[in-house]
C-alpha cells in the first residue's frame, strides 16, 4: 500500500510542486508567438534606451501593458543576460511573477484556513477573530470549451473564435455540475 501524503504539505513540498509548475518552459526555446515576442522587444528596447519610464516596441510608446513586468524582466535580464542569453534571463520574469502569485495563493489559503483551536483556561476553546478565519474556498481549474479553431487543428493566439458544437456541450455540462455547488 502507498504512504499517504500527509496535509497540508510541508513547503519543501510546496517549493517542488511550485517549481516544478513554473520552471518547464522558461529558457531553451525560441521566442512564442505574440506576447513573448512583443514583451523581450520592449525590455530590449529599455536595455537599448536606458528609459525605463515609457515602454516603446519599435521605437513607438506602447501603453498596451502597464511596465511593471517589463521593469522585473529588464532586471531579470540585466543580472543573468550574460549566463543565458537576453531573451531567456527576459523570460524569468514570468516564473517570479507566476511564484509570487502563488505564494500570495498559500497566504490567502493559509489566512483563511481554520486555525487549531486552542483551550483557555475554563477549558472553553478560542473562537477565531482573525478576518477569513474558517472561510471556506473553493478554487476551480478548468480548461477552455473546444473552438472550432481547435476542430481545425488552427492556433488562434489571444484570438476569440466561436465554439464548436461539442464545446457548446461542454460549456452546458459543465454549468450543470458547477452551479448548483457554488450557487448562481
Amino acid at each position: 500500500m502507498l504512504p499517504r501524503l500527509q496535509l497540508p504539505p510541508s513547503h519543501a513540498v510546496l517549493l517542488l510542486i511550485a517549481l516544478a509548475f513554473v520552471a518547464p518552459g522558461l529558457v531553451g526555446h525560441d521566442p512564442w508567438r505574440a506576447f513573448d515576442v512583443i514583451a523581450i522587444e520592449i525590455v530590449h528596447q529599455m536595455h537599448l534606451s536606458g528609459d525605463w519610464t515609457v515602454p516603446r516596441l519599435a521605437g513607438e510608446a506602447w501603453l498596451e501593458d502597464p511596465p511593471l513586468y517589463h521593469w522585473l524582466a529588464l532586471a531579470f535580464a540585466k543580472a543573468f543576460g550574460g549566463l543565458l542569453g537576453f531573451h531567456n534571463a527576459t523570460r524569468l520574469a514570468s516564473g517570479a511573477a507566476m511564484l509570487a502569485a502563488l505564494w500570495f495563493l498559500y497566504l490567502a489559503a493559509r489566512h483563511s484556513a481554520l486555525p487549531a483551536s486552542a483551550a483557555t483556561r475554563d477549558g472553553r476553546s478560542n473562537v477565531p477573530t482573525r478576518r477569513g478565519a474558517g472561510a471556506a474556498a473553493t478554487l476551480l481549474l478548468m480548461r477552455h470549451a473546444e473552438t472550432e479553431d481547435n476542430v481545425h487543428m488552427r492556433l488562434s493566439g489571444w484570438t476569440d473564435t466561436d465554439l464548436s458544437l461539442r464545446g457548446e456541450s461542454q460549456i452546458e455540462l459543465l454549468a450543470e455540475e458547477i452551479i448548483p455547488k457554488i450557487g448562481t
